[in-house]
């Protein structure tokens, strides 16, 4: 397989399993807070995705510096590596359960580094999707982004599924696995962008145009609306609702 298209083949696939990892935590919200597992309070369950949403955005911010200065690859593979350690954080937590509020620390650590992720993995992978197919830009990006939501909405699945076997962390241990494989599959592929060489230095985001800060105020309306609804959804269903732990994730 030619080089070209095993990087097309490695930024699509980061965009899929970066839509699994990105609702795992959610998905296993039922678990989180049943005592019989981690036990969280509705405080602590609420203040868990805290640390995801900062670092989502500081890693966002900072990608394009990096990628001016080390290349886009590179803030590809500290994306995936950092999703890697949050599948094993979001693993490591059941092992935890029973000692005090390590499980609670252990997850807030895995929210932390699956902020880093999604903004460092994102930001990589649009725009390699986007040169990789030249005249079909608009096509490209988006067909990457219908697998980060085909990810997404298989995420719930694959808990069940661990659920129903009896170790929900399997749920984990397989995402950590397929980000492994992709790091030292990318590893050796030189992926550079054609832009990293010719692109001017882009403008400080404090000079956008009013509109551009319009988008930015619906994205994160959009974004408040979505996380709201992803994260207490399953709490609701299981609590109120009265679904199984499974029906529920």
């Amino acid at each position: 397989m030619e080089n070209r298209t095993q990087a097309i083949a490695i930024v699509y696939l980061s965009g899929f399993l970066q839509g699994i990892s990105l609702i795992l935590y959610p998905a296993a919200g039922p678990i989180f807070t049943n005592p019989e597992f981690h036990g969280l309070s509705s405080s602590q369950y609420g203040v868990l995705f805290t640390p995801q949403i900062i670092l989502a955005i500081v890693a966002s911010f900072v990608a394009p510096g990096l990628a001016g200065r080390w290349g886009m690859k590179q803030v590809l593979r500290a994306g995936l590596t950092a999703n890697l350690l949050s599948m094993a954080l979001l693993t490591a937590s059941h092992f935890a359960i029973g000692q005090g509020m390590l499980p609670f620390l252990l997850l807030m650590l895995g929210t932390a580094a699956l902020g880093t992720g999604f903004g460092f993995t994102i930001t990589a992978v649009n725009p390699y999707a986007y040169s990789y197919f030249p005249g079909k830009e608009a096509s490209a990006v988006t067909g990457l982004h219908i697998l980060l939501g085909l990810g997404t909405a298989l995420s719930s699945v694959l808990v069940n599924f661990f659920l129903e076997l009896g170790y929900w962390w399997g749920a984990g241990v397989l995402a950590g696995s397929l980000f492994l494989l992709l790091t030292l599959w990318m590893s050796r592929l030189p992926m550079p962008l054609p832009s990293e060489k010719t692109a001017p230095k882009p403008p400080s985001v404090w000079r956008a145009p009013a509109r551009v800060w319009l988008f930015f105020l619906v994205i994160f309306l959009y974004g408040a609306c979505e996380a709201t609804f992803g994260n207490w959804a399953p709490i609701y269903l299981e609590k109120q609702a009265g679904l199984s732990l499974a029906g529920a994730a």
